[in-house]
């Protein structure tokens, strides 16, 4: 099987990052939450989903794509599953339905795509010599600050989701 996920704190169907504030709704534009991340906020489109017979989602696939001034200047796609590993049968599936809503071009085939490997439930921080060189000077706090301070004066003036 395939371990699968997408970058971590995205998606309705992974946990957030302490980084990452509340996705922005607009019911004007359902299927699109706005999303925050690297100092930006971006339309993020749920392209696809698939539930359990529970009517519990168990699979995602989203789409962001940013323009300013007509130029691209960001684009993702993330293939999200509550399993923490998939079968090729159902990877493929994904793959199927990325095609079926015309990502192709965008970068779902599986050859434009690469699988994010995840860590086992319980497996501690990673805690070396270069974690505690950055937090002992402070670039954890200062990383903060710029993503706080760009969120903000960009948020403010360029987010079409607010």
């Amino acid at each position: 099987s395939q371990e699968t996920g997408a970058a971590v704190g995205e998606g309705p169907l992974s946990a957030k990052s302490s980084s990452q504030r509340e996705p922005s709704f607009d019911n004007s534009t359902p299927g699109v939450l706005g999303e925050s991340g690297f100092g930006v906020t971006f339309p993020n489109f749920i392209v696809d989903v698939q539930r359990d017979d529970k009517g519990d989602y168990t699979e995602a696939i989203q789409f962001q794509c940013l323009e300013r001034g007509g130029v691209r200047i960001f684009e993702g796609i993330n293939f999200l599953s509550r399993s923490p590993s998939m079968t090729e049968a159902q990877l493929s599936a994904m793959h199927a339905r990325a095609t079926s809503a015309g990502m192709d071009p965008y970068g779902s085939t599986p050859d434009q795509m690469h699988l994010v490997p995840h860590t086992e439930p319980g497996t501690p921080d990673i805690e070396n010599s270069w974690q505690r060189l950055w937090r002992g000077i402070g670039f954890d706090k200062l990383l903060s600050l710029v993503e706080s301070s760009t969120h903000s004066a960009f948020e403010d003036t360029s987010n079409p989701l607010q």
